[in-house]
């Protein structure tokens, strides 16, 4: 009889421990919504640029279909810089020879004319100090635009012979060929491809390539660096 007793007590006490605020059967109680930071932004429209806590903006929405699309049209760049930085390499190796103003290499001049330029004088085609760019403004909207450089410049035509170039009447890109002020294993070359697929904003995709020269004396092409990546 004591051993019934003390079960009973156990059950009652168990019974008594239970939550009593949990509610009856059949009722529903419903929470109140978590409250919403105050400081909480809204999102932003399709399409149109936030602010970064550094204050500067950040790339404005694309769609799936017109980022690939873009994307698409990059690889137009990725060939044509491909054969300006391979062009570029091939003349560092090759043989440079004192031509004067009316041969192929231009820019070397001298009275040697016709012997062979010592490689700590080596430059990139086009000698110190040259650019030119194939058009007078950056494409946009992500269409073709007619070239406007002078094929007809007697440098810049070297320029494309002895880099084996040759641009398109139109292209996607405007292409930009820089040479340093340096010689030899000091010489270098910038090679930059733009193009403004958006032109709302005032920011371009841009790639660039940097060429140096080693101290074998041989081109060497840095990884390209792309700013404002398909914007």
């Amino acid at each position: 009889m004591r051993t019934r007793y003390l079960f009973i007590s156990l059950s009652a006490l168990t019974f008594l421990a239970c939550d009593t605020t949990s509610p009856p059967k059949g009722e529903v109680t419903l929470e109140p919504p978590a409250k919403e930071a105050a400081d909480a932004p809204e999102p932003d429209a399709v399409g149109e640029k936030t602010e970064k806590a550094e204050g500067k903006d950040a790339p404005a929405f694309i769609n799936p279909f017109e980022r690939s699309k873009r994307k698409s049209i990059t690889s137009e760049a990725l060939m044509t810089t491909n054969r300006m930085t391979t062009g570029a390499r091939g003349y560092m190796i090759s043989e440079q020879r004192v031509t004067g103003p009316d041969g192929n290499q231009p820019w070397h001049e001298g009275d040697t004319v016709g012997m062979p330029v010592a490689v700590e004088s080596y430059v990139f085609p086009g000698g110190v100090n040259f650019s030119f760019s194939t058009h007078d403004a950056i494409p946009q909207g992500g269409k073709k635009a007619k070239t406007t450089f002078d094929a007809a410049d007697k440098k810049i035509a070297a320029v494309l012979e002895q880099g084996y170039l040759k641009f398109e009447p139109e292209t996607y890109f405007r292409y930009t060929y820089a040479t340093g002020p340096g010689i030899g294993k000091d010489a270098t070359l910038k090679i930059t491809a733009e193009t403004d697929f958006d032109p709302d904003s005032p920011q371009a995709h841009t790639m660039t390539y940097e060429v140096t020269v080693n101290d074998d004396f041989e081109a060497v092409v840095g990884e390209a660096t792309v700013e404002n990546e398909l914007q």
